[in-house]
């Protein structure tokens, strides 16, 4: 009778982590020519891509399937840097709204050259097709809630 194989070997959730930490560490390498993290440039870059509404926190955080205080303490050193201004509507103060300054769009624009570079080099390595289908796949992972528990 065959063993199972260990959990270690057999884990999503690790193997996910460890792919992340790779992937994560080449497009750290790229943007961080322009003085900035990975995560730092998918916030701008979100931020960004809201056209004509800027997004509140809880908004931006639930399209980055992050938590709301994760994604505060991701704000901070953007803000400080003059890239990201929150602003509350005098209608409800609850729901700050995040926007790009003219300094946090040329940030975007600087790291968005790098970006590339990085994302033609993932898919150079794994080409195109598997890296756009493997994009499909994480993103429905991603958004899957059914992913949030152990019940049916």
């Amino acid at each position: 009778m065959a063993e199972s194989p260990s959990p270690i070997h057999a884990c999503n959730s690790t193997a996910m982590r460890k792919a992340a930490r790779r992937v994560t560490l080449l497009y750290d390498n790229a943007v961080g020519e322009a003085g900035i993290r990975s995560t730092q440039f998918a916030i701008l870059a979100a931020i960004d891509a809201a056209d004509g509404r800027p997004p509140t926190i809880k908004e931006l955080a639930h399209s980055l399937v992050m938590e709301s205080s994760a994604l505060g303490h991701n704000l901070r050193p953007l803000e400080r840097e003059g890239w990201v201004t929150l602003s509350a509507p005098d209608t409800d103060r609850r729901s700050r709204r995040l926007t790009l300054t003219p300094d946090g769009v040329a940030k975007v624009r600087e790291a968005e050259r790098l970006w590339r570079a990085a994302q033609d080099r993932f898919e150079q390595v794994l080409g195109a097709k598997a890296a756009a289908a493997l994009r499909v796949a994480l993103l429905g992972i991603a958004n899957d809630e059914r992913l949030l528990t152990l019940d049916d």
